[in-house]
């Protein structure tokens, strides 16, 4: 049973490292939301960082850039400056959470899933309406598996953002391992009007 619980994550981490990728939601911290810009590169990055190197914002923006290009090396790094700056932020510790979980699928390293879970529980209890996390927490849990769990936490981030088509996408994939068929539709069906990509 350990080694199914293992293969499940991996195959949910590998399906993170193939999703679109975003930036989280920072709403929760205004000040580094203000300073995040849409498209920046590694240099302009760098020159944020040289030219103000106690703020969070430079190594957060770095780390997310990190992130998307597979260095999940660096992003950690990156990341753990941040948080060495401000470790209260729940914008932090979710990205923390998601730079380990994409990292364990891509090096199949179960072990860091249960680290990414740790940074998980630390952003909900420091903003329980974190949308994302509460996916992301979903998704760990779909692989233990504790469907019912997930199941819950996606219902908290749609009470959060009914509009998050994430949230549908995975409750489509619970009721499909649930043999639900026809709330698997309706969810699949939910999660594309809301966002067709």
């Amino acid at each position: 049973m350990k080694y199914q619980y293992y293969i499940l994550l991996l195959i949910i981490g590998i399906s993170s490292c193939k999703e679109a990728e975003k930036k989280p939601d920072v709403s929760e911290s205004e000040k580094i939301e203000s300073t995040l810009k849409e498209a920046s590169s590694l240099d302009e990055i760098n020159q944020e960082i040289l030219n103000n190197p106690e703020s969070p914002n430079g190594y957060y923006r770095r780390a997310f850039y990190y992130k998307n290009n597979y260095e999940f090396n660096n992003a950690i790094t990156d990341i753990n400056r941040a948080l060495k700056l401000t470790p209260d932020v729940p914008a932090l510790t979710y990205l923390k959470a998601d730079i380990l979980f994409n990292q364990a699928g891509a090096t199949q390293n179960p072990v860091l899933y249960e680290q990414a879970e740790i940074y998980l529980l630390e952003t909900i209890k420091m903003d329980s309406t974190h949308v994302e996390a509460q996916v992301l927490e979903a998704r760990i849990n779909m692989a233990k598996p504790n469907l019912d769990m997930a199941m819950s936490n996606l219902n908290s981030a749609l009470r959060a953002d009914k509009r998050f088509a994430p949230a549908y996408f995975w409750k489509a994939m619970i009721f499909e391992l649930k043999r639900e068929t026809e709330k698997a539709k309706s969810s699949y069906q939910t999660a594309i009007e809301i966002d067709a990509n």
